[in-house]
């Protein structure tokens, strides 16, 4: 994957997640806009750390590789234990969290589905095939 097309992924998730925040405040409340806005901040740095690690795959020898998808079960670990301690020792309200937490799937879908044309072709690859046409 692309520079850009982590660029324009984060952008999606960063987007879906503030309509997440803005909605949950808007119509949950304090309680659950709180939620939502500390899992979107959870989502964001989860994205943040899986495209420092994705780069790094891309770019590192099969050592550097494996290291890396070793930190990558590691860091979902972490997330899970995450979710733990907001959830239950923090008392944050659950369904606000969770749609917030869920803004990452949401903006990686969407940025995923604007990275490519219909017929399943990378956007920059598509691009680059109409210069070689043309």
């Amino acid at each position: 994957m692309d520079r850009r097309a982590l660029e324009r992924i984060t952008t999606y998730i960063a987007f879906s997640a503030a309509i997440a925040v803005s909605s949950s405040f808007a119509f949950g409340g304090l309680r659950f806009g709180t939620g939502a806005l500390i899992g979107a901040v959870v989502a964001l740095l989860n994205w943040a750390s899986l495209r420092w690690i994705l780069r790094r795959v891309q770019e590192g020898s099969a050592r550097t590789r494996t290291v890396l998808m070793t930190l990558l079960a590691g860091k979902m670990g972490v997330l899970a234990a995450i979710v733990w301690l907001v959830i239950g020792r923090f008392n944050v309200d659950a369904g606000g969290f969770g749609l917030g937490l869920g803004a990452l799937v949401v903006g990686l879908t969407l940025g995923a589905l604007a990275s490519h044309t219909p017929d399943g072709v990378a956007i920059p690859d598509a691009v680059d095939n109409a210069r070689k046409e043309h």
